[in-house]
């Protein structure tokens, strides 16, 4: 049996990308105040191993395989729904920001590909004016999500009138990334879209080393996907910033090497490639100047932005000066510069606590991941794509509970699927004792 992508290729290819965006900071074409630092690839080592250990040891945890399949029409009624809600939030959200006069939304459409700094800073200046169509969005986005994806994962079986609510969707999604001028919206869509999508393949036993028609089109509609989206990543970003040269420095603290090899190629090369170390590497400094700060709990509310604001806004209590990002913000600004998800999560635990942290992280992944393959449990199919989404951001920070929009997924998700298995495991332990009194009331006869 061909046993395709596992759980370890994605926790091991976790471990060599973390690795190369360190190697990056210490060695890149920008010289930050603290690469010399000998505690960050100490602290990095523990937390690479204990990816590495929290995957082995989700080996020896067993998955029960389902005696049912969890087949589409279970789910088609929820997935129409999320899907109608998704445009119509998209819709709402874009009306919202920009108008509702359709020369004037197709204008910014056009903006946000010509000249993206107009959608973001626009969108930056009318975010707060936001706030009731922004709370719809977040209290529904577990319900978008989950019909976003379980479409993609039943797309061979869904009906036309569901694979065209899907396009619309996308599409929607599509427009309000591009009119705001951001890029993780693309990105986001890419990694919801096609790691369900696989996951279905291999539910219909579909191998795509074994068809080379399907094979070439998927690599080839990746490859277009993967050079899209990075060149509009950096046509974004080189947008906003405007260089006309090369800068003597990117932020405080970070020095770009005029000398360095790479800087000595034409500014249409070198630009991007700047961008695009100092995007993967920076945060590691901020690791770094964190390093250099006591440590103060802020009692599992610290690990993304989206948590500070619950304790302020419940209780009235303003957490953010226990920070690390707060104590080390005169000297590498949170707001312009990555910390890593490291120094997130070391708000609540320590950046000793981070190992045990990233333990659980990998061992949960590897396990939610066995059941999405092996059991084509949907609602571990859910979860997969967050869990790449906060691995390919570990460098950078702690994505996933920073954003509402993925956070309140995540958290509905985990709480789904573990009253699923444990409702599963009951059901099965019922079953296993009404079999063993049926088993001795057959032994009392004789």
């Amino acid at each position: 049996m061909n046993k395709g992508i596992t759980q370890h290729n994605i926790i091991n290819f976790t471990i060599v990308y973390v690795l190369l965006s360190f190697l990056i900071f210490r060695f890149g074409p920008i010289h930050y105040s603290h690469r010399e630092s000998s505690l960050v690839p100490i602290f990095l080592t523990l937390y690479l191993i204990a990816l590495k250990w929290g995957a082995t040891f989700s080996n020896r945890i067993r998955i029960p395989l389902y005696k049912t399949t969890r087949s589409y029409p279970s789910f088609k009624v929820i997935i129409r729904v999320g899907l109608v809600l998704g445009m119509l939030l998209s819709a709402l959200n874009v009306m919202n920001i920009f108008g509702t006069s359709i020369p004037e939304i197709i204008g910014n459409i056009l903006h946000g590909f010509v000249n993206p700094e107009i959608g973001y800073l626009y969108h930056f200046n009318r975010e707060s004016e936001s706030g009731i169509i922004t709370q719809l969005t977040t209290l529904l986005s577990p319900l978008t999500l989950f019909s976003m994806i379980l479409g993609f994962y039943f797309w061979k079986e869904m009906a036309l009138i569901d694979k065209s609510l899907l396009i619309g969707d996308v599409l929607f999604a599509v427009i309000q990334t591009t009119m705001i001028g951001t890029n993780f919206g693309l990105f986001k869509l890419v990694v919801v879209g096609f790691t369900p999508f696989f996951f279905g393949l291999q539910r219909k036993n579909i191998k795509l080393s074994n068809n080379i028609k399907i094979f070439i089109i998927s690599v080839l509609l990746i490859s277009f996907l993967i050079l899209t989206i990075t060149f509009y990543f950096f046509h974004t970003t080189l947008s906003r910033v405007g260089w006309s040269e090369i800068p003597p420095i990117i932020a405080i603290g970070s020095e770009v090497n005029q000398q360095h090899w790479m800087m000595q190629l034409p500014l249409s090369i070198a630009a991007p490639i700047l961008m695009f170390t100092a995007y993967f590497s920076n945060g590691f400094n901020g690791f770094a100047i964190a390093k250099l700060f006591d440590f103060s709990s802020t009692y599992g509310f610290g690990s993304g932005r989206f948590l500070w604001t619950i304790p302020e806004r419940l209780f009235s209590i303003d957490i953010y000066p226990r920070t690390f990002q707060y104590k080390m913000s005169e000297m590498w600004h949170p707001s312009i510069n990555w910390t890593t998800a490291f120094t997130w999560i070391a708000n609540d635990i320590s950046f000793l606590g981070v190992v045990p942290y990233l333990f659980v992280i990998s061992f949960l992944f590897c396990l939610v991941f066995k059941d999405a393959k092996e059991n084509s449990n949907p609602i571990a199919v859910a979860i997969v794509p967050l869990y790449i989404i906060m691995f390919i951001f570990l460098p950078l920070n702690n994505i996933v509970m920073s954003v509402p929009l993925l956070f309140l997924p995540f958290l509905i998700f985990h709480i789904i699927w573990g009253m699923d298995k444990l409702s599963f495991y009951l059901n099965r332990r019922k079953q296993s004792i009404s079999k063993y009194i049926d088993h001795q009331n057959e032994i009392d006869k004789y």
